[in-house]
C-alpha cells in the first residue's frame, strides 16, 4: 500500500484561494447592509404613513398678540397625539384671534391658546397715543387693563394739573415698529370722551391694573 503524496499548489492557485476566502465574509457584509438599508426605508415611510401634520408657532408671540398668517407653520406629529393640538387643515380658527398666553416659537398649538378678539361695544370708540419708554409698562400687551393719567401740554398757559382718568381701559392694540425699546403706538378701547381728553393733553401716561 502506497502513501500518498501532497498536492503540489502553484503559487497562483493559493492566491485564488485566498482571494476566494476574502469575497465571503465581504459578500455577507454586503448582503447585511442592503437588508438594513431596506429596513431603514420601510421603517421611515412607516413612520411617515402614520404621522399627520398639525399647526406650531413660527416664532415667538406674546400674550394679546393677534395670530396672522406669519405666526404659523406646520409640523409632522405621530397621528396617536394629533387629536391634541390644531391640524393643518383647521389653521384657519386660529388666524385674527389673540394670544391668551405668551408662546415660544415652535409651540405646538391649541384652541385654548387663543381667544376670540372682542368686539366694540355701542359708545365704545379708539383712541391711538404715541408713547416713549416710561410711559408704559414694558410687558404690557393687548387685554390689559390699564389705568391712564393724563398730563397737560406745558405750551400750554392755561393746561390743568395732570390726572387720572376716572375709569379704566382696555388695550386694544400695541405696534412698535422700532422693537421693544422704542415708541409704541398703542390703541386704548374707551369712550369717545376720553378720546377728546387724550386728544387735548399732551402726554398720556399707562399703568396697568387688575381687572
Amino acid at each position: 500500500m502506497g502513501v500518498s503524496q501532497p498536492v503540489v499548489t502553484s503559487p497562483e492557485d493559493l492566491d485564488e484561494d485566498r482571494r476566494q476566502r476574502r469575497r465571503i465574509p465581504e459578500l455577507a457584509i454586503g448582503l447585511v447592509l442592503v437588508l438594513v438599508g431596506a429596513l431603514a426605508s420601510l421603517w421611515l415611510y412607516s413612520s411617515l404613513s402614520e404621522s399627520t401634520e398639525i399647526v406650531q408657532s413660527s416664532r415667538a408671540v406674546r400674550r394679546g398678540e393677534i395670530i396672522t398668517v406669519s405666526h404659523l407653520q406646520v409640523t409632522p406629529i405621530d397621528a396617536n397625539l394629533s387629536s391634541r393640538f390644531v391640524r393643518r387643515d383647521d389653521a384657519r380658527e386660529l388666524i385674527g384671534k389673540v394670544a391668551a398666553i405668551d408662546l415660544e416659537a415652535g409651540t405646538p398649538l391649541t384652541l385654548a391658546m387663543v381667544e376670540q378678539r372682542p368686539r366694540l361695544a355701542v359708545g365704545e370708540a379708539l383712541a391711538s397715543v404715541a408713547l416713549q419708554p416710561g410711559q408704559f409698562p414694558p410687558d404690557l400687551a393687548i387685554g390689559d387693563s390699564v389705568a391712564v393719567a393724563l398730563v397737560p401740554d406745558v405750551v400750554v398757559a392755561e393746561a390743568r394739573p395732570p390726572r387720572l382718568f376716572e375709569s379704566t381701559v382696555t388695550v386694544w392694540a400695541i405696534a412698535q415698529p422700532e422693537g421693544l425699546f422704542g415708541t409704541a403706538i398703542v390703541t386704548l378701547r374707551t369712550t369717545p370722551e376720553m378720546v377728546v381728553e387724550i386728544a387735548g393733553s399732551g402726554a398720556v401716561h399707562l399703568a396697568v391694573v387688575t381687572p
